[in-house]
């Protein structure tokens, strides 16, 4: 089986439609960053979205944790 494949076959038996991914920037301003993760949600807000996260723990991964 190919990676994309087992991606493809995780998101289907749990409903996900589409992946976002938040990586970087701890020392932006948390503002900032808020805005922009909420900007991407409501892009997403009709699908089913799974939220990917990296970098630090701190700043954008957070935020878009928290968010």
């Amino acid at each position: 089986m190919t990676l994309d494949k087992d991606i493809q076959e995780f998101m289907h038996s749990r409903s996900i439609q589409k992946i976002i991914g938040f990586s970087g920037g701890a020392d932006d301003n948390e503002e900032h960053l808020r805005y922009h993760v909420r900007n991407a949600m409501n892009l997403f807000s009709d699908k089913s979205v799974a939220i990917l996260t990296g970098g630090t723990k701190y700043g954008m991964p957070l935020v878009a944790v928290e968010e």
